[in-house]
């Protein structure tokens, strides 16, 4: 069985990515680009999907006929019903997004993950079409909304989008929500590392309210700080015992909440004591916050309180850099005469942010204003690093945890995040040599013929070269129409892989398959990336 993927989104997303290229200046109106992005975009669609295929063999339908809509339940028929919306809110989203691509650089990798959603709600629709009963679409929808809600946050957190990306966004998050009741299935939460990361946010808050005891002493707000912080504690133990009775999703997020609401009301009052230990035991906080708030798929907003404190704490820290370190250690560093010059242009970074803050910029130039520092803080991390950790260097880490808080307050992309292509061509080359090994150790003479064992492994261990090539091509910084022509190769190289694995029985497909389904959605990514 081949499901084939909708002809209606490959002509609105070909136009609308013609669109943008020409407003970008690449004279994409030429009707054999048209074309070539039409297969490109059809091939790629194509390819997730048979993937999707291809990883659930026990739910295909087989020889089941297709249900006909007065055959069916009135809540089958609404269910169907809405999964056809689910799928159009994902064709508008990607449209959205192919055209803020032109405007945010962090958009384009989110392509590829837009486009696997899509591939899933394509199949989940066909699917649709063979099933009676709503409760067979329920394991294919856990997936897919899992899909979704990381792609929704991550798509969320990047700063400056357009009210036309919000609104497509949160037209599949209804459309999402809508399918789930029906379905009567809460978000799929990994309760695991859920309860790992809250026990470890409970030992953090732990150790700040011991802090707080130790180092209040002459604090007018020691009294309300402890008393608060009995409350917070309450709130935190309940969001745990939540997660060890596996609530439904909307319960952990509301118990959640409750517990942020009180930390941060406790944490305004925290702020104004000005005290390193406690500043430190708050960044603790706030990284184990923000990876609860990744868990959970919760949105964070732009706190302008946080980041004036997180600010103040940086220019404190910046000014005592030197702080301890000997004119002996400085001037064994390498090119030590450009040291003092690469900090005072970081002082004067942190200067330009603070004033940024504090003049409330619109996000836009706090942002612009933030990337001008973190760059200049890579510099100074990188003349500092040779200094022995002995040497008296205490603020530098300080420094770069206050850094990560900023970026993540701000809700910016990491800067070491920021060389996608290079990880997925990473990730591509190591799956693939995977699967060319596995291929190697499972097709094998006698039980394969010959003529077949060749083809197999020859078509793997091709598809392993083109992924090596790409690799290095990227690191190699090679122009965008030489990574092309590998990425589209890798595409047709693909369909021989695919077509191979597909001859293998079953039963010993399955050892292949755990490799290979991983495969489309890196491709599909890269292929994007340089493929228009």
């Amino acid at each position: 069985m081949r499901f084939k993927t909708s002809t209606t989104l490959l002509i609105v997303i070909v136009t609308l990515v013609s669109s943008a290229s020409i407003c970008r200046g690449q004279g994409s109106n030429d009707p054999r680009q048209i074309d070539r992005r039409r297969e490109l975009v059809d091939g790629i669609l194509q390819t997730l999907v048979d993937a999707e295929i291809q990883s659930i063999p026990d739910r295909l339908p087989g020889d089941r006929s297709v249900v006909q809509p007065a055959q069916l339940s009135p809540e089958m028929r609404e269910a169907r019903a809405a999964i056809s919306e689910l799928s159009a809110d994902t064709t508008r989203l990607i449209n959205s997004l192919y055209g803020e691509q032109s405007y945010s650089q962090q958009v384009r990798p989110l392509l590829g993950d837009a486009l696997r959603v899509k591939a899933s709600t394509e199949v989940m629709l066909q699917l649709s079409e063979y099933y009676t009963m709503p409760v067979e679409l329920i394991m294919d929808f856990e997936a897919l909304d899992r899909q979704w809600r990381l792609l929704s946050q991550r798509i969320r957190q990047i700063p400056t989008l357009s009210s036309g990306v919000l609104q497509a966004v949160e037209r599949v998050h209804q459309s999402d929500r809508k399918l789930g009741k029906l379905l009567g299935v809460q978000p799929q939460v990994d309760l695991n590392q859920l309860q790992q990361t809250a026990s470890g946010l409970a030992g953090s808050f732990r150790k700040l309210v011991e802090d707080v005891q130790l180092y209040t002493r002459n604090t007018p707000s020691r009294d309300a700080l402890l008393n608060a912080g009995r409350g917070v504690q309450l709130r935190l133990n309940d969001f745990r015992l939540a997660i060890q009775q596996s609530r439904p999703y909307d319960d952990l997020t509301a118990r959640y909440k409750l517990f942020r609401d009180g930390w941060y009301a406790m944490r305004r009052t925290l702020r104004l004591v000005n005290h390193a230990t406690l500043q430190r035991d708050m960044l603790e906080m706030a990284a184990g916050d923000d990876a609860i708030h990744q868990l959970l798929w919760l949105n964070k907003e732009l706190d302008r309180e946080e980041v004036a404190y997180l600010t103040s704490v940086l220019g404190r820290d910046s000014d005592g850099l030197f702080d301890g370190i000997s004119l002996k250690s400085l001037i064994r560093l390498p090119r030590a005469s450009e040291v003092v010059g690469v900090v005072q242009e970081f002082n004067q970074r942190t200067a330009d942010f603070s004033q940024s803050v504090a003049s409330n910029a619109k996000i836009d130039d706090l942002i612009w204003d933030f990337r001008v520092l973190e760059v200049q803080w890579q510099a100074v991390r990188e003349k500092l690093a040779p200094l022995n950790p002995k040497s008296g260097v205490i603020s530098l880490d300080n420094i770069g945890e206050i850094v990560a808080a900023l970026r993540e307050a701000l809700g910016v992309q990491d800067l070491m995040e920021q060389n996608v292509p290079v990880q997925l061509a990473s990730d591509l080359e190591s799956l693939a040599d995977q699967l060319h090994q596995d291929m190697v150790r499972y097709i094998r003479r006698p039980r394969y013929t010959a003529k077949f064992v060749a083809d197999a492994t020859g078509a793997s261990s091709r598809f392993l070269d083109l992924a090596k090539y790409a690799h290095q091509g990227i690191v190699d910084n090679q122009d965008a129409d030489r990574m092309r022509q590998i990425t589209d190769a890798m595409g047709r190289q693909w369909t021989d892989v695919t077509n191979t694995i597909n001859r293998v029985p079953p039963e010993e497909q399955q050892v292949l398959v755990r490799t290979s389904a991983q495969i489309p959605a890196v491709m599909a990514k890269l292929q994007l990336l340089y493929g228009y």
